[in-house]
Parts: structure tokens; C-alpha cells; sequence
């Protein structure tokens, strides 16, 4: 198989630091979360804290590299997934 000029088992040496960038950390750490992005910005919604399933909704703005709390979801859940349509996200699950 051949991607991009590149065949399977070629070994392409790789600099990460061209590739990953350290940002900011969420301000709620937590896992089973769905994730969107709308209106150039990211959001991180629901998910489970590790103590407890929540209904946090929080803000990445790229061009400020910055978190902002948004409105939580009306019930805490996590497992669930995000799609944003026309710069709308449904939280789903």
C-alpha cells in the first residue's frame, strides 16, 4: 500500500516537536467526553470526572489559547457524542 508517496514499512523519521504543540490543560479533567468544534472553537462537553458524571460544557479558543466555562448541559452524561451543524452542536447520548 502506498500513501502519499510513502509505502507501508517505510521509515520516515518524524520531528515531534514540528507536529505537537503543549496547550493549556481543560480546566475539568475527565474521560467518556464528546467533543465539537463550532465557530472556530472546540468545545469539550459531558464526560466522567473519575468520581462522577458531569454536565460541564468548556471552551478551547485557538486564536486566544485559552479555556472558558459555558453554559452546562441541563443533565450530567458521559459516553455520549457531539456534531455541530451550521455552527450548532447536539450533544447526543
Amino acid at each position: 500500500m502506498e500513501y502519499g508517496g510513502l509505502r507501508q514499512g517505510d521509515n520516515v523519521p518524524i520531528d515531534l516537536e514540528q507536529i505537537w504543540t503543549i496547550k493549556p490543560n481543560m480546566p475539568t479533567a475527565r474521560y467518556y467526553l464528546a467533543a465539537a468544534m463550532a465557530e472556530n472553537r472546540v468545545y469539550a462537553i459531558g464526560g466522567h470526572t473519575g468520581g462522577s458524571i458531569t454536565n460541564v460544557n468548556e471552551e478551547y479558543n485557538p486564536a486566544g489559547n485559552s479555556w472558558a466555562t459555558r453554559a452546562n448541559m441541563p443533565t450530567a452524561r458521559h459516553g455520549l457524542v457531539a456534531a455541530a451543524v451550521n455552527d450548532k452542536i447536539y450533544a447526543v447520548g
